[in-house]
Order: structure tokens, then sequence, then C-alpha cells
């Protein structure tokens, strides 16, 4: 197609052209408008009490501590709306999560056994805003602590005892996601304005071809 049917085309379909400008602007303000999201990750370690006494009731050998580890998560997880995950490696913003907390235990096996063979549990959090994922992982560390207590309690394990935890690190680094809303708009403003010619290049000729057809059937229409 030369230049010139072209920028005929374009004045000729101008109603599917102004159509084609008004998604685009509204579709590039949608764009701008998008703020990142923030997000931390935080292991938290299952360890056996550094004194023991008396055994516990919970075996403090690496097998013993993933699994309470397990119910820990299954626990806290009960009050969270993210979806399971078959990866371990999978994070809360790849799953399109943008205000949530997930507790995980990692899985060493492939896809199709699943191997969880250290009592690490895996917290992400992610959020809006950096206030809002920092008290989210405050939360969530709490409700690991009280979980984990009140299973051993519940057991009759000695106060002494008792299976602890660690974080690592010791407080959650906030980690900003996203990109450049104006980059953004721009790369969408670009995409619109091509198709809307395309738009336009099309019905022109869909509408030329109809009429061609018109005539040829009836000479001496006019449309």
């Amino acid at each position: 197609m030369t230049t010139e049917r072209l920028v005929r085309a374009l004045l000729t379909r101008w109603y599917v052209v102004g159509v084609g400008l008004a998604l685009t602007i509204g579709c590039m303000m949608h764009v701008h408008a998008q703020r990142g999201l923030y997000y931390a990750q935080i292991d938290v370690v299952v360890v056996a009490p550094a004194t023991a006494h008396d055994p516990n009731t919970i075996e403090a050998n690496a097998s013993g501590l993933t699994s309470i580890a397990g119910m820990v998560a299954a626990e806290v997880n009960k009050t969270s709306n993210t979806p399971a995950t078959a990866s371990a490696g999978a994070t809360l913003a790849g799953q399109g999560v943008r205000d949530g907390y997930e507790v995980r235990l990692p899985s060493d096996g492939g896809q199709w056994a699943q191997n969880f063979d250290r009592p690490v549990l895996d917290v992400q959090a992610i959020g809006p805003t950096p206030a809002s994922v920092r008290a989210r992982v405050v939360h969530v560390l709490d409700q690991i602590d009280t979980t984990l207590r009140e299973l051993q309690a519940a057991d009759g394990v000695p106060a002494e005892d008792r299976v602890t935890t660690l974080s690592a690190p010791a407080a959650a680094q906030i980690l900003y996601l996203g990109g450049t809303p104006a980059r953004a708009a721009i790369v969408t403003g670009l995409l619109g304005l091509w198709l809307t010619v395309i738009a336009a290049v099309l019905a022109d000729g869909a509408l030329r071809r109809r009429r061609a057809a018109v005539r040829a059937v009836d000479p001496l229409t006019a449309v």
C-alpha cells in the first residue's frame, strides 16, 4: 500500500481512527496510573533447643524438625488466600498476587515427587506500600512462633525443650517491584496507534470490496 492510499484510508475511515485513538488514550492513562508493588522474603529456620535435659516428643533430628515446620506452615496458611504452587521457586509476584502473604515449606523434589528435607519455612509478603509489607511480615513471623509454641504446649513439651525459630535475615528487606509507568504508557500508545492504523486499513479495504461487489451486480448502484 502506498502512502497516499494509507492517508486516504485514514481520512476516509476517520470514525475508526477516532475510536482507536480514544481507546489508546484510555489504555495509556490506565497503564500510567499503575504503581509497582513492594515485596519481602525471609527464611525461618526451625531449630532444636540448644540444651535439653529431657527428650522432646518432637524429634530433634532434621526429619522431625521438617515435619513440625510443615505443620506450622499449614496452620498459618489457613488465613492466607494465595494459590498453591508446584514450584518452590515461584514468588507471590510471579503468581499474580498483589496483596497477600504465604508461608511455604520448600521442596527439593522434582515435578513428580516432592522432597521436604529441610526445616526451613519460606515466608513471602507483597503489598502496595513498604509499611504494609513490613507489618505483614512481622504478623506472619509472630503467627509462626505462636503456632509452634501452641503445638508443643498441646503435646506437653517442657518450655526448656521446645523447638524455636531463627530468621534469616534477621529483618526482612523490602524490595520494589515495578517498571517505569511513563515508558509503559509510551509503548502502549505506539501499539495502540499501530493497531488503529491496521483497523482503519482493514475496514477501508473491506468496504471497498463490498462496494465493488455491489457495482458488479448492478452497475447503476451508487453507494
